[in-house]
């Protein structure tokens, strides 16, 4: 089980403060979050945490952090040890991982279990976030799209983000119980395969 939601609220006026934890790789896709980030009319501190995967594509992403605006600060925090993740999220506005492909998407998990909602690509298994209110999933084809989420939610009340915040601990609390459920169902659907054999 996950410690409680994290208790962060953003003081008024306050960048809002978004994270992208994942490898730093063309997959990630970290090259088209800095390009929506570049258009964001508002305060934004975007802390990048991973593994450096490919230098060459780094070097391009840093090309993008230096034509970044005034009011939008980039920091790379370098790799974390797991055990610090969710501390790390938590304190977090919003998660921003715009993938090209994920299997399962543990960091999507992790940071809605830190309380910290999430912005991601259609190109991952979890596609119900707009609806449980938890986050927004969108297509990579719309970059204004994921201008406009990040606008508004920064303009959201300390009470509405708190709420938003409850709702996806809540939500990735579901989603971990179900997964257990699912494995020991399996598990025990596989023991009465090999007695029926036996």
């Amino acid at each position: 089980s996950f410690p409680a939601v994290s208790p962060r609220v953003r003081q008024p006026g306050a960048p809002l403060k978004v994270v992208f934890l994942s490898r730093i790789s063309p997959k990630k896709n970290l090259d088209f979050a800095l390009r929506v980030l570049r258009i964001v009319r508002l305060p934004i501190e975007f802390n990048l945490y991973g593994i450096l995967d490919n230098w060459n594509y780094w070097s391009d992403c840093k090309e993008l952090i230096k034509q970044m605006p005034e009011h939008i600060t980039v920091n790379y925090h370098g790799v974390i040890p797991h055990i610090e993740v969710l501390k790390a999220l938590g304190k977090h506005d919003l998660f921003f991982l715009p993938t090209r492909g994920e299997n399962y998407g543990h960091a999507i998990h992790e940071a809605l279990a830190a309380g910290t909602p999430a912005l991601i690509s259609d190109q991952t298994p979890w596609r119900d976030l707009d609806e449980k209110r938890v986050g927004w999933v969108r297509s990579l084809d719309n970059i204004n799209e994921f201008v406009s989420i990040i606008e508004e939610y920064a303009k959201l009340d300390a009470e509405q983000t708190q709420e938003m915040r409850r709702r996806a601990h809540e939500y990735a609390g579901k989603v971990t119980s179900n997964k257990s459920t699912f494995a020991q169902n399996r598990e025990l659907f596989f023991n009465a395969m090999m007695d029926a054999v036996s």
